[in-house]
């Protein structure tokens, strides 16, 4: 099957370029995004599942997945994560010591 690189996928695809340069500079720390980060993200933005799944690009069902534990946050979907939100290891530091 044929892609086409539409704005979103090359931005989600510069997104990961800068994730992995940043990486690269930040001696090797990684921008983890997992189940904690997408359920205080998701708080913190006022966001219903619709709206965080729309907003990233997939269905809600991924997103009450993850939320109860039964789906992993994939590569593909950490870095639409990083893009649609502007995120860097700082902002998810941050988001990490947010209490639950």
């Amino acid at each position: 099957m044929l892609y086409r690189w539409g704005r979103a996928t090359q931005a989600i695809y510069f997104a990961y370029v800068v994730a992995e340069k940043r990486k690269n500079q930040d001696g090797g720390r990684r921008m983890v995004i997992d189940r904690e980060i997408v359920i205080k993200l998701r708080a913190l933005e006022r966001m219903t599942q619709e709206q965080f799944a729309s907003k990233i690009g997939v269905h809600h069902s991924m997103i009450s997945g993850i939320e109860r534990n039964r789906k992993d946050v994939s590569r593909g979907l950490a870095i639409r994560i990083v893009a649609a939100f502007g995120l860097t290891p700082e902002r998810i530091r941050e988001i990490r010591e947010l209490p639950a």
